[in-house]
């Protein structure tokens, strides 16, 4: 099980959808998949606009992920 906080903005699709937000207007949501791995892969597309709470293996994957991602598209801002 993942925890994080997302930004209600632009979160048309379930699960991100109807939590309550927070006074500062993020939503604390649960995720499950199989795999840190497997929640990295549906969170990388979001970007900035969610941070994971815990655990660190899905932070690793995002890292992971993000890394792979500036050494193929290097400078391409």
């Amino acid at each position: 099980m993942t925890e994080l906080w997302a930004c209600p903005l632009g979160c048309a699709e379930e699960p991100l959808a109807s939590p309550p937000t927070t006074s500062d207007g993020r939503t604390r949501v649960r995720l499950a998949a199989p795999t840190p791995l497997d929640i990295a892969r549906k969170l990388a597309g979001w970007g900035a606009m969610i941070e994971v709470v815990e655990p660190r293996s899905v932070q690793a994957e995002l890292a992971r992920i993000g890394a792979e991602l500036t050494a193929r598209y290097p400078g391409r801002s």
